[in-house]
């Protein structure tokens, strides 16, 4: 009878059950990180999320949204993420094109970048309670090569544990979004810039 002894429960609640970390109710991953681009490279921040299920995953009236609480992006009604479909919020759309492809399913251009230092990252209910998020940081176990060097961090396998910084790995130059840890851009690579032609 007490209201201090109650808190919010997992999204579509968890019947039957004992009280539980949400997060792991929602099988949905953070996989990949750009979140201090390459000054010559500047892809703007993007991230990656992966369908680690064999369900659907419905996320109208969730948001996503970073260490500032003013900072979200609301997911439009009726985003129905495909088993083992990965997707991407991408702060700046244009910067992005200049490298990759707008080939697989994303959200975006979006108002706000991530930390480049580091901080919390999260998908929540329309009631802020979090149900899957990540807290990177540049420190610790965390891969610092993808700190402005034009690196991504990604995670090593979707087995793993997405909060533990050494479950992490500098990925390839660039990113690969929407793609495994395979598919790279060499480091050393030519990029085409502009063309002219008649």
């Amino acid at each position: 009878h007490q209201p201090q002894n109650w808190k919010l429960g997992c999204p579509g609640g968890t019947p039957g059950l004992a009280p539980q970390n949400c997060d792991k109710y929602m099988p949905l991953l953070f996989s990949e990180l750009n979140y201090n681009s390459s000054e010559t490279y500047n892809t703007g921040d993007w991230v990656e999320f992966f369908n680690n299920s064999n369900d659907t995953i419905d996320l109208s009236h969730y948001y996503f949204r970073d260490g500032n609480p003013e900072n979200k992006f609301s997911f439009p009604e009726n985003t129905l993420i495909a088993p083992q479909e990965y997707f991407l919020i991408i702060e700046d759309t244009s910067a992005f094109q200049k490298y990759h492809p707008l080939e697989g399913r994303f959200f975006g251009p979006i108002d706000f970048g991530f930390s480049g230092s580091g901080e919390s990252l999260s998908i929540n209910t329309v009631f802020d309670q979090r149900t899957v998020s990540i807290n990177y940081s540049d420190e610790g176990a965390w891969p610092a090569e993808a700190d402005g060097t034009g690196f991504t961090i990604q995670l090593s396998d979707t087995t793993l544990n997405p909060q533990i910084g050494q479950n992490w790995e500098a990925s390839c130059f660039l990113g690969t979004p929407w793609h495994s840890v395979n598919w790279c851009i060499p480091s050393d690579a030519i990029f085409i810039s502009e063309i002219k032609y008649q």
